[in-house]
């Protein structure tokens, strides 16, 4: 319980040392254009940066940040997959490639969390097909050709754990599928749930962070979907 308890209050700290220094760029920042200026170029290398960790690489031309309120704007982002991953068949694999096309994102203080929006023209979205294998005693469907690696998760909510997510595109491009607008919210309820809705369509996703998987519960569907750990995938897939 104390363990629990210290855990909490860390995040407390982390998450009102981040206002504090939020703050303090704003007013830095107004009074110093210069420091603008060196703020779009960190955080330009740190999304670099970020995905690189992960395997893809960023293409990101130029960003532009104003303040008051806390604005960034870029007119093209490219995150692709151009090379083989450590964990080939891990869940990030997935995703092959995101471009956001003239995007902007707003980011505002809430009670107890940052609320950021993504409002972009268009996002086209490149994915490896996923097959399934139903497991009816389980009333679950398996994830065939990938596994999942908690740590990926856990990356995931240590970054956006106090964050509540909104996506906008007016246009949506799924596999050269050309999907109109598209709304979606996304946050972490708690740190082994992440939930994801779509507001428009009255919809909801959560992802579970299970021992043995990730467990995909879909609202108003009777039976749960699965990628389990790659200890247990390997022994699933040898016994098929």
């Amino acid at each position: 319980m104390l363990k629990s308890l210290n855990k909490n209050l860390n995040k407390v700290y982390k998450f009102s040392g981040y206002v504090a220094a939020l703050f303090l760029i704003l007013v830095a920042s107004t009074f110093y254009p210069e420091n603008a200026r060196n703020l779009e170029k960190n955080f330009r290398n740190n999304m670099i940066r970020s995905f690189d960790d992960s395997g893809m690489q960023t293409e990101l031309p130029e960003i532009e940040i104003s303040f008051w309120p806390l604005l960034i704007k870029w007119p093209f982002l490219n995150i692709a997959r151009n090379s083989d991953s450590v964990l080939p068949n891990s869940w990030l694999q997935i995703f092959q490639s995101i471009k956001l096309s003239n995007c902007t994102l707003s980011i505002n203080p809430g009670w107890s969390r940052l609320n950021a929006e993504l409002q972009c023209n268009k996002i086209d979205v490149f994915h490896l097909p996923m097959r399934w294998l139903r497991v009816e005693s389980l009333n679950s469907s398996l994830s065939r050709d990938f596994y999942f690696v908690h740590s990926d998760f856990r990356n995931l909510e240590d970054k956006q754990g106090w964050w509540n997510m909104t996506i906008k595109a007016d246009n949506l491009i799924i596999n050269g599928k050309i999907i109109s607008s598209f709304h979606l919210d996304y946050y972490f309820s708690s740190q082994k749930k992440l939930v994801i809705e779509w507001p428009n369509l009255k919809e909801k996703m959560v992802l579970i962070n299970e021992p043995e998987q990730l467990r995909v519960v879909l609202s108003g569907v009777k039976k749960n979907y699965g990628i389990l750990s790659q200890s247990l995938h390997t022994q699933i897939i040898s016994l098929l």
